[in-house]
């Protein structure tokens, strides 16, 4: 089987594809570092949301404790009742706890 003078010779269009690889590949490295990047921040910011919503909940309970002081017998009382301050603590420490967990965490080694 023979080959023709084509088949064995490169053109410029493939060389010039060839070298763009390269390129392509530099950028796509580029590109994924950027994301890493930028993913890295993201527990540090869900951590922050947690956070501020632990200190939310925090702060509802005691105002609607303060509420149900002031105005006994009220609608706001029901906010009082031991088992939903029991859960709204249960919760905010867990949201607590999680900010903390992804503040540590060695999410790379994850």
């Amino acid at each position: 089987m023979e080959r023709s003078d084509n088949e064995s010779i490169r053109t410029n269009a493939e060389i010039e594809t060839a070298r763009d690889d390269g390129g392509v590949s530099g950028r796509v490295k580029s590109i994924a570092s950027s994301v890493k990047q930028r993913a890295s921040t993201i527990p540090a910011l869900l951590a922050d949301g947690l956070e501020a919503g632990a200190e939310k909940l925090r702060q509802q309970r005691l105002s609607a404790s303060a509420e149900s002081a002031a105005t006994p017998g009220s609608s706001v009382t029901v906010a009082n009742d031991s088992s939903i301050a029991a859960v709204t603590d249960t919760l905010a420490s867990g949201m607590q706890s999680s900010a903390e967990w992804l503040r540590d965490a060695d999410l790379d080694k994850l």
